[in-house]
């Protein structure tokens, strides 16, 4: 569970293979209906009906939801390259929505930070990295943003590719153009902040293409040095950071 949704390790019977299903689930606006429920007796499907907190989180949520199939739409056209995690299929249950990816086996770039108990070096890293430069350059020729890339979102599969994923808190919202109507400061509850990888214009609900070059380059500095970069508004203010 992230601040935008909740992942499930899912089975497809038709194609008979493992799938991830994301559940926007956005922390902060809604619940589920059984925790508000006062009956011991109500029904498991009911009880898994996601339900706004109140009437303010109601009109962010409608839109953000709006939002999400819409995202959901251009992820899957976005499935047709390699280094994205597949996105096949969407559809809406219990008050909200969801999409299926494929399942990928494999260890994110943290992980085999940690197993590896050491920095990246340059040449290991760039064949790495550079893979998924490229396909991110695709994601904003579509005019989505991913909003949230850390080295916990790229994972090394089974065959050595690298694969971009978690794209929970994907947002069609380029350049600061707040497409969806939503104004920043109502968009601020909904906002994905990673500490040392969000950029600043980010967490004032203004996040464009240059907001995703940040957290990637915050990623590359993380795994090169194994140093979290200071938050980006500390940054702003004083940057002690060496190049």
């Amino acid at each position: 569970q992230g601040g935008f949704g909740i992942t499930y390790k899912g089975f497809d019977l038709n194609l008979e293979k493992e799938v991830a299903i994301k559940e926007f689930y956005p922390r902060g606006l809604v619940t589920r209906a059984g925790i508000l429920s006062e009956y011991s007796n109500i029904s498991a499907a009911r009880a898994s009906r996601v339900v706004a907190l109140n009437s303010k989180s109601a009109d962010v949520y409608n839109k953000s939801l709006n939002m999400f199939l819409k995202e959901a739409k251009i992820l899957a056209r976005l499935s047709k390259y390699s280094n994205v995690v597949h996105v096949y299929q969407y559809f809406t249950e219990n008050n909200t929505a969801y999409f299926v990816m494929d399942y990928v086996k494999g260890k994110s770039l943290n992980q085999i930070l940690k197993q590896n108990g050491r920095a990246f070096t340059e040449n290991e890293l760039l064949p790495l990295m550079d893979p998924i430069l490229n396909v991110l350059e695709k994601v904003h020729a579509e005019e989505l943003l991913h909003r949230d890339i850390a080295h916990d979102n790229i994972i090394i599969d089974e065959e050595g590719k690298p694969i971009l994923l978690d794209f929970g808190a994907a947002k069609a919202n380029l350049a600061g153009n707040n497409s969806d109507g939503v104004e920043p400061s109502t968009m601020s509850s909904v906002i994905v902040e990673k500490k040392g990888f969000t950029a600043i214009e980010q967490i004032d609900g203004r996040a464009s293409v240059r907001s995703d070059i940040y957290s990637l380059g915050a990623t590359y500095y993380y795994l090169l040095t194994k140093t979290v970069l200071p938050a980006s508004y500390l940054r702003a203010a004083n940057d002690p950071v060496r190049p």
